[in-house]
């Protein structure tokens, strides 16, 4: 393998620490961490793994030198790598909600055409996103069977899904309602803390979400052969950490619940959780798990089967998805 030296933009991001612990774990060697920031001075640092890194200032980076650049987080900074990194002919993942279906949509497993890493043909890659990574986990085997006739998903997502501005703004949101103090959202459209929200992103004339509809055409393009009769709502809860889906299969053709297990516990991919473990929640299950974890299957009737999916959205989502691609990246040499 060849030691990778990654420039980040955007660099306190969980989801960018997440990379790098799995980098860790896959053994992928990283020769350098350069935290790149247009406000950088001459003597700030940022700790990456037991580590200090020295903050480079963006205008002054020679982007030629990095192997990759990851781009996270919604600030100027990052559009600003991005657009340099393009330019330099450096391939950029990049976290930052792009436009589903776009060339670049990468899923651990996947095996890499010819001109993967052409950088004439994809310039930017885009990690899948968690709540696609989840729901593709458990519906491609089945789908590749020909089992699914329809499928209906309730994905509960957590307020790491919208990184570590949202983890933030919960943990202070949470402590205005436990002080009695007014509670003045910053990241949410309305107070988080103790509440639910039954939509993330635009409500597009359809009535389902533009969020919604990124996860859709993102699990189309990993699961080219998923039914058409498909419904999918997603509410965003005040969870720290973790995605859970309610999931109701309508299937082909009669099937047990033990076929149902046997064709989706996918070693190392998905496991079911006994009854010995304890009850599926996000603590402490959906954290540093590389697992998709399955609770109460049931076959509801003989083509209807109903399950509860849980995962943690940066291992087993955007974070693993990106660690994987740049192993493929250090493999290539």
């Amino acid at each position: 393998m060849k030691p990778l030296t990654i420039a980040v933009s955007d660099y306190e991001t969980d989801v960018v620490r997440a990379v790098f612990k799995g980098l860790q774990e896959a053994r992928v060697p990283v020769e350098d961490i350069i935290p790149l920031s247009s406000e950088a001075s001459e003597y700030d640092t940022v700790s990456f793994m037991d580590q200090d890194f020295p903050v480079v200032p963006l205008k002054s980076f020679d982007f030629g030198s990095a192997d990759a650049v990851l781009v996270s987080g919604t600030g100027d900074d990052a559009g600003k790598a991005r657009d340099l990194a393009v330019k330099s002919g450096v391939p950029v993942l990049d976290f930052m909600n792009a436009p589903a279906g776009e060339r670049g949509l990468f899923r651990k497993g996947d095996i890499p055409g010819a001109d993967f890493w052409n950088l004439k043909v994809t310039p930017v890659y885009y990690p899948v996103d968690s709540a696609a990574m989840l729901l593709s986990g458990i519906l491609k085997p089945l789908s590749g069977r020909g089992l699914l006739a329809g499928v209906s998903v309730t994905m509960i997502e957590s307020a790491s899904g919208l990184q570590t501005v949202g983890v933030m703004d919960l943990g202070r949101e949470t402590a205005a309602v436990l002080n009695l103090r007014p509670v003045v959202p910053e990241v949410f459209a309305t107070q988080m803390a103790f509440n639910l929200h039954p939509a993330i992103g635009e409500i597009l004339p359809s009535g389902s979400t533009s969020h919604e509809a990124l996860i859709l055409a993102e699990l189309r393009e990993l699961v080219p052969d998923l039914p058409e009769v498909f419904s999918l709502t997603s509410i965003l809860a005040p969870v720290f950490h973790g995605y859970m889906a309610s999931i109701t299969l309508n299937l082909a053709e009669n099937v047990s619940g033990e076929e149902v297990e046997r064709i989706i516990a996918v070693p190392g991919a998905v496991r079911l959780v006994t009854e010995e473990e304890g009850e599926l929640t996000p603590i402490p299950f959906a954290r540093d798990e590389p697992e998709i974890l399955i609770s109460r299957l049931r076959m509801i009737n003989p083509r209807t089967c109903a399950l509860v999916a849980l995962a943690d959205n940066e291992t087993c989502g955007m974070a693993g998805n990106a660690a994987e691609l740049l192993r493929l990246l250090s493999e290539r040499g």
